[in-house]
């Protein structure tokens, strides 16, 4: 990606600040990349552009006979190629992994890649959102967004399993003793609020720890010492799960990576 210097932006409403992230808005140009699996849920808003998705694949391409529209990006296990044709303008908002399902009927679960059909109105109403600047962008979304806000049931059990993955190297059997549910129950809970496993979000956690103690201590640690921090005890088998997610083995990844600002951002570029 030519940006290696993306901004990226806190929600202005505190009550959706519990379910967004961030905010950042990009320009895409004839571009070829890899973008690294994550906890969180992405919607998007394209300008022109309507996307193509295939397995690990997402294709976007300028038309100025498409409509402006909302999709949205689920949490994906593996590394997902982007590949974009012309000019394309997005505006992203990053949702926290309970996020989206707040917001939206939509099965999360189903989907890797859906549209996000309810959204468009925003961008109907606003058919010059693209030209705004970002803060003005964010102040339309907030207030078209909170009428949405819908939450479901049990979402205190989701925020604090989320919570126990996020802080220690706990097993998923004993998250849900600490959340005072059965397993069963939790996993139920993940897929209707996360769209994933409690398994599959603690390896994406786990693997952006990974970066971050990586990133923060400048390459000054052995892997095979990070490896342990992070309940591998065997460094072969953190290699394997290194690969899964992201088709290579960490030394090698780690040479090409692009970090976009502090905020965990993980690119690889292929132009």
């Amino acid at each position: 990606m030519r940006n290696p210097s993306i901004e990226t932006y806190r929600p202005k409403n505190e009550i959706l600040a519990k379910y967004i992230y961030r905010y950042y808005e990009n320009t895409l140009i004839d571009e070829e990349y890899v973008a690294f699996p994550s906890e969180h849920n992405i919607v998007v808003a394209l300008e022109k552009s309507i996307p193509n998705y295939k397995k690990d694949q997402l294709f976007l391409a300028e038309n100025s006979a498409d409509s402006n529209n909302f999709h949205a990006l689920n949490k994906f296990g593996s590394p997902l190629f982007i590949k974009t044709t012309g000019k394309i303008r997005e505006f992203v908002v990053i949702f926290q992994p309970h996020g989206l399902a707040q917001f939206t009927d939509h099965k999360v679960q189903n989907e890797v890649f859906f549209k996000l059909s309810e959204f468009d109105r925003l961008l109907h109403d606003h058919p010059e959102f693209f030209d705004y600047p970002i803060a003005q962008k964010i102040a339309i979304f907030e207030t078209f967004l909170l009428p949405f806000l819908n939450e479901k049931q049990n979402i205190d059990i989701i925020t604090k399993a989320i919570q126990l993955i996020s802080e220690k190297d706990v097993s998923i059997e004993e998250v849900a003793e600490a959340c005072n549910c059965s397993y069963k129950k939790l996993y139920r809970l993940f897929k209707l609020h996360c769209g994933v496993t409690p398994m599959t979000l603690k390896k994406s956690i786990r693997f952006r720890n990974v970066l971050k103690k990586i990133k923060s201590e400048g390459g000054n640690s052995k892997l095979s010492d990070i490896a342990l921090d992070f309940g591998f005890y065997d460094q072969a088998l953190f290699n394997k799960a290194f690969k899964q997610l992201t088709g290579e083995n960490p030394k090698s990844f780690l040479k090409n990576i692009s970090i976009h600002k502090e905020k965990d951002m993980y690119f690889k570029p292929l132009k």
